[in-house]
């Protein structure tokens, strides 16, 4: 799912900065990518690096431009070319890890548009070029609990969670079976990851959809993590 992000924009002669209402973002935990698109940034020119910054801070007129511009705030078509993959910018801002300050871009840029892509509620592996399958997915969300998508393991044969704590706080990481993904119960290992830390963890149990969740008593996490699988052929 696609979902277009209306932006506030401040064009310098070397520089473009985006800015944009964190409420207008649905579903945060389940951001997938998040990219820039511009109609005037083509040909050679695309294939070159941009770099990209998240503010620390913005200037009082700038703070004042960007306030009375969301208020008329545009919702832009689809179009255009990818100029800047920004996922991990946005995720560590809907995390309010970090005060939403906006977005630097260093090139001029010409009506600009946020695209954000969303996991799906569930994910099926796909077996049929190769028996196996891995899927990396970073977690991101402003409270207490956060669960992946489900992921269909009713054809696995074995299965491994990677998870990382990309946060700054210790987060307690479990798995979740379900026969329909609407009942659920917890395995009953649960992990304590520190920052920075990686671990793993096998399902003690089978079930035809699983799932990771993480709790934080500090409100906020960030979690990058892997699902890795060898299927049967069916």
């Amino acid at each position: 799912m696609n979902n277009m992000i209306p932006l506030s924009v401040i064009n310098r002669q070397d520089f473009t900065l985006l800015y944009f209402d964190l409420n207008d973002v649905k579903t945060p935990e389940r951001i997938d990518k998040a990219y820039i698109l511009s109609n005037n940034y083509c040909g050679d020119a695309a294939e070159k690096p941009v770099e990209v910054f998240i503010n620390d801070s913005l200037s009082e007129e700038d703070y004042e431009f960007l306030n009375d511009s969301l208020k008329g705030a545009r919702t832009y078509g689809q179009s255009g070319n990818v100029i800047a993959d920004i996922s991990e910018n946005v995720k560590m801002l809907v995390s309010e890890y970090i005060p939403n300050w906006g977005i630097t871009i260093k090139k001029q840029l010409q009506n600009p548009r946020l695209m954000i892509t969303y996991h799906k509620d569930t994910i099926y592996p796909n077996c049929e070029c190769n028996p196996f399958f891995d899927k990396e997915i970073f977690l991101s969300g402003y409270n207490h609990n956060i669960q992946s998508p489900w992921f269909c393991t009713a054809y696995s044969q074995t299965i491994t969670f990677f998870a990382q704590n990309a946060g700054c706080n210790d987060i307690a990481i479990y798995l979740q079976y379900s026969p329909d993904r609407v009942r659920s119960v917890n395995d009953p290992q649960q992990l304590i990851i520190r920052p920075e830390e990686t671990v793993d963890i096998i399902p003690y149990k089978f079930s035809k959809f699983t799932r990771m969740a993480a709790h934080s008593e500090h409100k906020q996490i960030a979690l990058r993590m892997w699902f890795q699988t060898q299927l049967t052929n069916h």
